[in-house]
């Protein structure tokens, strides 16, 4: 099969073609493509493989049948469609933004959500084969993206007086088995920090949704926020950002960004040391944080502002539902020994601060799934191990 790097881009009609008949035999690995076809056109596959991996990750991109993509590798790291267009959110909700410079393309997501909200977008990639699939998406979708085949370092900054915004996802593998760090990141942030700051007036550096949350808010003292990204419950990303606010050295504020409530993305902040009050037994609601408020360690916070009270470590009730808690809401109904007492039936497993994963605990306890019954197994402040059951609440 020829290399995708020279191959022609296909038409609709090919497009279709394939489809139909790959629909009728779905489960045919690339190597029996090769063997039953050996010169069938290799962006083909790579939109069919795209279509069945990665169709909920770009909805918009795969419903079009005149875009071609590069082989799944190149995606990995890719922001999702829901992320990418969180980050116009992000932008514009702190200034105007007319012009945005990527200074790392990648499979252009991010890029392609800013020109698509009509941002002039003007980025980077060092591949050419890649270059050439972005630049084809350019034309098909007649965005006002410039695609440019080159490193951060190559970015023409002087082809506009000023950029409203710099976007950046630095390379995040380790190199040798060794961990990784931001001296394997290309372009390094560390070191490109001033200059970014310098030509934008808006700075937003994606990382790993693993990232240590304290290490990146000491490598950046001079940024402003944290933020916390989850798409459905999981978190995907952390950025680093810089609005354009005077803010004291060091004073971060750590906001996280979720559609936990009817579907509708938004960006939240809570004061990280405030405390709820302490409650002795539960009352008739639970509250779970969603990832992202987890991962941000605003739920404390943000269970002190709505009026809740934690009952155990993560775990916070009231006898009243709030609707604005980004998280599950459910309603208490038991607590035992852990694997004491009768458990008949499914559970959806949450473990909180409990030395047992859900899958551990599902294999003792020879349980199925019930999306309506949840079982968490949590500790108290005493140390003490629960399992405590709950109901999904759809009042």
């Amino acid at each position: 099969m020829d290399s995708w790097e020279n191959a022609p881009f296909p038409t609709p009609t090919e497009w279709a073609e394939f489809r139909a008949e790959a629909l009728r035999w779905p489960g045919r690995s690339s190597q029996d493509w090769a063997l039953k076809k050996p010169g069938l056109n290799p962006f083909l596959l790579h939109k069919w493989d795209a279509l069945q991996r990665q169709s909920k990750k770009w909805p918009t991109w795969h419903d079009n049948p005149n875009l071609w993509f590069a082989p799944r590798t190149f995606a990995e790291q890719a922001s999702s469609e829901a992320t990418a267009r969180a980050k116009v959110q992000w932008l514009l909700q702190n200034g105007a933004v007319e012009t945005v410079a990527d200074l790392t393309l990648g499979s252009g997501a991010d890029s392609w959500a800013l020109a698509d909200a009509g941002i002039q977008t003007v980025g980077t990639e060092p591949n050419p084969a890649l270059v050439r699939v972005l630049q084809q998406h350019d034309q098909a979708l007649n965005l006002p993206r410039r695609t440019i085949q080159g490193t951060a370092d190559d970015f023409p900054w002087e082809c506009a007086p000023h950029w409203d915004a710099v976007v950046v996802d630095p390379s995040r593998r380790a190199i040798g088995g060794k961990r990784w760090d931001w001296d394997h990141s290309q372009p390094n942030p560390l070191e490109c920090w001033n200059l970014w700051t310098k030509k934008a007036s808006q700075v937003l550096i994606k990382t790993s949704p693993l990232a240590d949350a304290d290490a990146l808010e000491r490598s950046f003292p001079n940024a402003t926020d944290l933020v916390f990204v989850a798409v459905d419950g999981e978190m995907k990303e952390i950025w680093v950002v810089k609005r354009p606010v005077e803010v004291e050295r060091g004073i971060m504020r750590w906001t996280l960004h979720t559609n936990w409530h009817a579907q509708q993305y938004a960006f939240l902040s809570w004061d990280r040391k405030a405390t709820p009050p302490l409650a002795n037994s539960p009352a008739t609601y639970l509250y779970l944080p969603d990832a992202a408020l987890k991962a941000s360690r605003c739920h404390a916070g943000a269970a002190a502002e709505l009026g809740l009270e934690e009952w155990m470590p993560g775990v916070y009730t009231a006898n009243y539902r709030q609707e604005q808690w980004p998280g599950r809401i459910l309603r208490y109904q038991n607590q035992n020994t852990p694997y004491k007492g009768s458990l008949q039936g499914g559970w959806s497993i949450i473990s909180v601060n409990y030395p047992e994963k859900p899958d551990q605990i599902r294999k003792k306890l020879r349980c199925n799934e019930d999306s309506e019954r949840f079982l968490l197994a949590t500790v108290d402040r005493a140390g003490q191990r629960w399992f405590v059951t709950a109901l999904v609440d759809n009042s």
